[in-house]
């Protein structure tokens, strides 16, 4: 049991790390005039975290159902509050790692540009004489988190983020635990995490995603300084650990209402 639990917080933290990570491929693609390429080249990096996602989410249900064999919810909702805890340490090892996804993704754009494939790009980055250039690990320091300004950004996009990251963070377990409330009706229930996912991701690409975009074009176009397209990515990354946070506060309201809508669906 407690290797299972361990492979699901170490996978949840992967996910976290990449999703963070993908900031890094916006400054590059400013840096290279080439956003799309950049976000091209995350979406395949991306593909690892859902990957990790495919296996983590059933590892998740055989806990749950080892746990209703053996009628410990209070450990299980233990389990369930580490496995958020895993989301907020990968996020924060995405955060620190972020200054070198950025290194990354600029030689691999530019690599990509000259040699129009991946595969190449993927053989060169694991080169021996390209992995020795690498001298010193770059990592977010205090001096990249001081200069972050909000002045012209919009507060919206700052505040909204973490909210909304919380509940994403918190629909499928939630789903999960309402399922182990109510285990008579405990498939219905691990169906409804799109009533939490689903708001927060309709939120999510109509109020952060679009700003982040437009920002991006801003300082592509000359209208915004790089500094101020660092400050967004910043406060996208703060926010989002801060939304992991949150997550622990909203798990077991989030899991009620879940169970409330299950029970109006089965029993009126």
């Amino acid at each position: 049991m407690f290797e299972r639990v361990g492979i699901v917080m170490a996978l949840v933290a992967f996910i976290n790390m990449v999703d963070t990570l993908a900031y890094g491929a916006r400054l590059a693609g400013a840096r290279t005039r080439s956003p799309s390429l950049a976000m091209s080249l995350f979406n395949i990096v991306a593909l690892s975290s859902r990957t990790a996602n495919l296996i983590q989410l059933p590892l998740v249900a055989s806990i749950v159902d080892l746990y209703l064999q053996k009628g410990n919810g209070g450990a299980l909702l233990e389990i369930f509050r580490l496995i958020i805890l895993s989301n907020s340490l990968g996020v924060i090892l995405g955060i620190i790692l972020l200054p070198l996804s950025i290194k990354v993704f600029t030689w691999g754009i530019i690599k990509m540009e000259q040699t129009h494939s991946i595969p190449v790009v993927a053989f060169s980055l694991m080169k021996r004489k390209n992995l020795k250039k690498v001298k010193h690990l770059p990592i977010t320091r205090w001096r990249h988190i001081n200069v972050l300004k909000w002045d012209n950004l919009p507060r919206t996009f700052i505040f909204s983020n973490p909210i909304l990251t919380a509940f994403y963070s918190v629909g499928v377990l939630a789903a999960i635990y309402a399922g182990f409330l109510i285990p008579e009706y405990r498939l219905t229930a691990s169906q409804l995490s799109g009533l939490i996912n689903g708001v927060a991701t309709i939120f999510l690409v109509t109020i952060v995603d679009p700003v982040s975009a437009m920002i991006l074009d801003d300082t592509l176009k000359g209208r915004r300084s790089e500094n101020e397209l660092k400050s967004a990515i910043g406060f996208l990354a703060v926010g989002k650990f801060i939304g992991t946070l949150l997550a622990q506060l909203l798990l077991v309201p989030a899991a009620h209402i879940i169970v409330i809508v299950t029970r109006l669906l089965l029993i009126g």
